[in-house]
């Protein structure tokens, strides 16, 4: 056994090695409440602190906390802790729950989502979803707040032990991450964590308990002032604040949960917050879409008067129900899309399946400023409106019948006259504004009740564009395809089409014009459906263009078939022949597209 010493030395020194750094690496431990004793920093040596002994005893706590027996007294500690509680200490919890340096509970979830960075994977579907429902609700005038929560780790991050910040080298500011994406999509909204980090140390209390997830309630009231504040609201004033043993919005949620009496903080005390009572209720309805921290919002102003509970509808981490998509949209007027960053890690998560059934469920439109009577019907106002959104870009078929005859509707500007108690008119999905589909003013003179309304998009039978270099139709008469359709080309355009023949059908050729300029003043063309004429369209040089559209019974689909559609047109020539170009087509119509629908 020569040079024995020096290889029991190497293995000393191994070891020494290996067990912190296995430590460090995350040994597995059977227990999952961590308690917390404090870590020694190594003290710096120095003449001054090695003659007063003082590096010496700040080496051994720094030995004693890294090395030494500490792993065995943290799971004889947790072992205790079990044993008290008769193995339930964490009973009904699914995560690893944390103590920090000054007794605060805190979760492991929390702390991981201080390096949230699997969000921007989702960052285009988490946008566009946003995108498409905070443009719907605007385009009706609804108030959004888009209000971001924090998260206790978040506020309580410096006391997070050494041991549990293994990600601090690649923190991620997931706070900055939402700022940078809401300002992006133009959505409002407002940013409570730096209030609420500051709040102990500018305001003198805790916004958390440290027994609890939640909000305190000094917290929760602050933050509702807040919120209230953003949205021109009456905000809730504090009148007194003292220290009891009652808790409220689950301050103590984690010992709950936990069915467990926390040792260490048996004589834990919680604010009490009494409001100023209100002038008045908000005369306000409110949506509120988020996790748990919504509880606080809602609770504050339910308990205190300012708002009344049937005005606020709650989705919670689940998927709504069909009747709460319909109340979600037609009777409410202010929506807080409330974040406290749990729920956006994956296109999975509940907030992510919340947003996809209220776009996939939404209604067709909404009944603004009406008035509703006691048999339930809908009475209008001088006010009344009814409000289309940006679902698709199709034609609309509007149906309503009132109780009387005479008034008008005015569509994104457009006067309608109705004559008739059932009326029906088609909204052409060209003539959005593009901040909403269609906005529809029902003018009368006194007010109607309206007993039914259906808005559907007009079923398309076949649609062809006619800038596409190939046709799936037989053609005769077209010239060659353009970036915006084809010109005719001579005195007669045939197209065959096999469509339906049980069913009237309404042609519409969209965007047709013609060659009608000051040498040419005068395009007429006459369109035939097997044979029958349909219409007759005129093209004059500087006049609005006429409607080239046509309704074809049944009777007339059932001559033949194919269906043929010839269009003969008389004023056709060539650029050529009138000295403008070299182009010799002989051209009359401009074709952009042809879209066929059933006509009701």
């Amino acid at each position: 056994m020569k040079n024995w010493h020096q290889k029991l030395f190497i293995l000393a020194i191994v070891l020494l090695l290996a067990l912190p750094m296995s430590y460090m690496l995350g040994v597995k431990d059977k227990t999952m409440l961590y308690g917390v004793e404090p870590i020694a920093e190594l003290s710096s040596l120095q003449e001054k602190s090695w003659m007063d002994r003082n590096f010496q005893q700040g080496f051994e706590k720094w030995w004693a906390s890294h090395f030494g027996f500490r792993k065995l007294a943290l799971k004889t500690k947790n072992t205790l802790y079990d044993l008290a509680n008769l193995n339930e200490i964490h009973s009904g919890y699914g995560g690893v729950l944390i103590e920090t340096n000054s007794k605060n509970l805190l979760t492991k979830m929390e702390i991981s989502l201080l390096c949230n960075a699997p969000c921007m994977q989702n960052r285009e579907i988490l946008a566009q979803k946003l995108r498409n429902l905070v443009k719907t609700l605007q385009a009706d005038d609804r108030s959004v707040l888009f209000v971001l929560g924090p998260t206790k780790a978040d506020v309580y991050g410096t006391e997070i032990p050494v041991r549990f910040q293994f990600f601090a080298h690649r923190k991620f500011d997931v706070y900055e991450y939402w700022e940078k994406l809401l300002q992006e999509l133009k959505i409002p909204y407002i940013n409570t964590v730096p209030m609420v980090k500051d709040m102990a140390k500018k305001e003198g209390f805790e916004p958390y308990s440290r027994t609890g997830t939640h909000l305190a309630a000094y917290g929760a009231y602050r933050v509702t002032q807040e919120i209230l504040k953003r949205l021109g609201l009456e905000e809730p004033a504090i009148q007194r604040i003292i220290m009891g043993d009652e808790t409220h919005f689950g301050e103590r949620d984690i010992a709950n949960v936990l069915n467990s009496f926390i040792t260490y903080l048996p004589d834990e005390r919680f604010f009490q917050v009494t409001l100023v009572p209100p002038r008045k209720e908000i005369p306000k309805n409110f949506v509120v879409i988020g996790d748990s921290y919504t509880g606080s919002f809602v609770k504050t102003v339910i308990r205190n008067k300012y708002v009344n509970p049937h005005r606020i509808l709650r989705i919670f981490n689940r998927l709504m129900k069909e009747e709460e998509v319909s109340a979600f949209f037609n009777n409410k007027d202010v929506y807080l899309f409330i974040n406290q960053v749990t729920n956006w890690n994956n296109p999975e998560a509940s907030m992510f399946r919340n947003i996809d059934t209220i776009l996939k469920k939404m209604p067709t439109h909404f009944m603004h400023d009406w008035l509703r009577d006691e048999r339930g019907g809908l009475v209008s106002t001088d006010k009344s409106r009814i409000v289309i959104p940006n679902v698709d870009r199709r034609d609309l078929r509007l149906k309503f019948m009132i109780s009387q005859v005479g008034g008008k509707l005015i569509v994104n500007g457009k006067d309608i006259v109705i004559d008739k108690r059932q009326f029906e008119t088609v909204l052409p999905g060209k003539d959005t504004d593009g901040k909403y589909r269609f906005l529809i003013t029902l003018k009368t003179e006194n007010p109607v009740t309206l007993s039914q309304i259906t808005v559907q998009p007009l079923l398309s039978v076949r649609t062809y564009n006619f800038a596409n270099k190939t046709l799936p139709i037989e053609t005769s008469g077209l010239s060659y395809a353009g970036a915006w359709g084809r010109w005719s080309d001579g005195d007669v355009v045939k197209l065959q089409l096999d469509v339906p023949q049980n069913k009237p059908l309404k042609f519409t050729f969209r965007e047709t014009h013609a060659f009608v300029p000051k040498e040419n003043p005068l395009v007429l063309a006459d369109v035939f459906a097997n044979g029958r004429k349909v219409g007759t369209w005129t093209f004059r040089y500087k006049e609005a263009h006429p409607k080239t559209e046509f309704v074809v019974p049944p009777s007339v689909l059932k001559i033949k078939q194919p269906l043929e559609l010839m269009i003969k047109i008389k004023g056709a020539v060539s650029p050529a022949e009138l000295g403008m170009s070299d182009d010799k087509r002989k051209i009359g119509l401009g074709l952009h597209s042809l879209i066929i629908t059933t006509a009701q």
